[in-house]
């Protein structure tokens, strides 16, 4: 008995938590430090600043900064993005100023009118580029392709005949004809790269690789001053 009494106790004293391994409950100085910390941490991610030194009137953050913000917030959220959203998550999160889409629901939407018009006059006769004028020759032929194409939806006509009218053309007045048979030519096999939600996975290097780098290669040939590169794979899905 009292041998089985000795083991019952020592049963008891080993599973019964010592007071030396017990995690002693922090104090109310420990928990206000850590939540300042955290906040700070917290404050730390929110106040993003860009070291574009582009400031425009009324706004005490450059331009840079307020676009990489607007970016960053769209691109925490976690719903479904519009369009528009999705158009200016990219262009901030890469710390691009948009002004060619003047549409209120671009970027233009994170200024003011007077800071809008104020950056369009500070940029554009930095950047002012002549309108390509087509060929009227090029422009028949390529309202032929659009109405055979409303007529018959016949895409093997219409690229025989762009390869054929090529043949008439100098080379730099069948580049749209070129564009225009490479477009075409995409559009049946690779029809899931052109819906809005694409049923594969997609990344935006399918996009560059498919659609984007034959045009590319074809406005800035090797002889141009201009280097086509492509960056990096983004192994992430891009946004529905």
């Amino acid at each position: 008995m009292v041998e089985r009494e000795l083991k019952r106790k020592a049963v008891e004293s080993i599973s019964r938590p010592s007071s030396s391994m017990t995690t002693p409950e922090p104090t109310p100085n420990k928990r206000l430090r850590s939540k300042k910390i955290k906040q700070k941490e917290r404050a730390d991610e929110s106040e993003l600043v860009e070291s574009d030194h582009v400031f425009i009137a009324g706004c005490d953050v450059s331009v840079g900064t307020m676009i990489k913000r607007a970016a960053r917030k769209i691109h925490e959220n976690n719903q479904s993005l519009s369009c528009r959203e999705r158009k200016i998550m990219t262009s901030g999160l890469s710390s691009i100023l948009d002004l060619s889409d003047d549409s209120f629901d671009s970027q233009r939407s994170l200024f003011t009118d007077e800071q809008w018009y104020e950056l369009h006059a500070r940029y554009e006769p930095m950047f002012k580029t002549s309108v390509y004028e087509l060929d009227p020759l090029s422009q028949d032929f390529l309202k032929i392709v659009c109405c055979t194409l409303e007529l018959t939806n016949d895409y093997d006509c219409v690229l025989k005949y762009l390869r054929k009218a090529q043949e008439q053309c100098s080379r730099v007045l069948g580049l749209p004809l070129k564009i225009a048979e490479h477009i075409l030519g995409i559009t049946k096999p690779y029809q899931y790269l052109l819906t809005q939600h694409p049923t594969k996975g997609v990344t935006e290097f399918d996009y560059y690789c498919t659609i984007w780098s034959p045009i590319f290669l074809l406005l800035f040939p090797p002889s141009n001053p201009v280097r086509v590169k492509a960056g990096g794979v983004n192994r992430f899905r891009i946004y529905d």
